[in-house]
């Protein structure tokens, strides 16, 4: 009997403290257990596998090799069927610099068959890779090259294009070699370097403006025998 009526006794006064609570400024932690079960909830979900990072530098040396070294091949092995490229560089560049008829919203190859169509009909254009950003599931990457207009008849020039490359991938079938298949790209260049290379654009011979000229040198851009054609005192 007198278990049961220390029992009820601790009951009631832990029923009285928490009545009481507001009074003594006390708050009951319910945001402390919503967050501890969210907390639970979220370690309870399957958590998204990311690229090491030399997974990350092959993913991003699958787009040199796309634009150097291009097989049907590695294509096959390194793309994801619904695999889409976004350039609107390029865009243009198919264009030969007009707004048409390839459109700059579209995507430049919405999948991997026309990836295949059209990058297996260009020459291989040597690359240089620059930097390399691993992420955990893309990687970007700052890349040139010094002859965009490499096989092309028409090439005349052969002014440096450097362009900047986002790669996302997603984790590929047992048994690929990269572990990882590319399921998007996007990427951006110097177009206007590309074209003048291409024999496309022909570039005006106009001289920078003086103030420009005036900057450069300041600043270490370029020396004197850069600028031949300027008049010193135009400067």
């Amino acid at each position: 009997m007198r278990f049961y009526i220390g029992l009820a006794a601790i009951i009631g006064i832990f029923a009285a403290l928490v009545a009481a609570a507001p009074s003594f400024g006390f708050a009951w932690p319910w945001s402390y257990w919503q967050e501890r079960q969210q907390q639970t909830a979220a370690s309870l979900e399957p958590q998204e596998t990311c690229m090491t990072k030399e997974e990350a530098h092959i993913a991003a040396d699958i787009f040199r090799r796309l634009i150097q070294d291009y097989t049907l091949e590695l294509a096959l092995e390194a793309l994801t069927e619904d695999f889409v490229d976004y350039a609107s560089s390029i865009n243009i560049i198919i264009n030969k610099g007009a707004s048409h008829p390839k459109d700059m919203n579209a995507p430049t190859f919405a999948s991997r068959a026309a990836f295949i169509d059209g990058q297996g009909k260009q020459p291989q254009i040597p690359f240089e890779t620059i930097k390399v950003f691993p992420g955990c599931r893309h990687v970007s990457m700052r890349w040139k090259t010094d002859r965009s207009a490499n096989g092309h008849a028409s090439e005349v020039d052969t002014i440096p294009v450097h362009g900047n490359v986002i790669v996302e991938v997603e984790p590929s079938e047992p048994g690929n070699t990269f572990n990882w298949r590319v399921s998007h790209i996007w990427s951006e260049l110097n177009s206007a370097a590309w074209l003048v290379n291409l024999g496309v654009f022909k570039p005006g011979g106009m001289a920078p403006e003086a103030q420009d000229i005036k900057h450069m040198l300041e600043f270490d851009e370029l020396h004197d025998d850069d600028i031949p054609y300027i008049e010193r005192e135009d400067i």
